[in-house]
């Protein structure tokens, strides 16, 4: 377990945090973007919570949650989609 802003728990691609006291109602997205240990984007972020790979004490949230102190926030970060590229013929 590292620390750094608020407590993380990290198992492959799955990440559990639980928010410190000083970051008390800040938006979920704010808050996410300045603590966690891989940069991610507020607009990534906001894509996550729409697709429910991010809940709080186990529930899904909107993307204005505002966070309380112990809550445990789980991050999922699901796997890439491989995309297969086909050459087509120009003529």
């Amino acid at each position: 377990m590292t620390k750094n802003k608020g407590e993380f728990l990290t198992v492959e691609n799955k990440t559990t945090l639980a928010v410190p006291e000083e970051n008390h109602l800040q938006r979920i997205d704010v808050f996410l973007a300045s603590s966690m240990e891989m940069s991610m984007s507020r607009s990534l972020i906001q894509r996550l919570i729409k697709d429910d790979n991010i809940t709080v004490n186990g529930s899904p949230i909107k993307a204005n949650y505002k966070v309380k102190t112990d809550d445990e926030i789980t991050v999922v970060i699901p796997e890439p989609e491989t995309v297969e590229l086909l050459p087509e013929d120009i003529p």
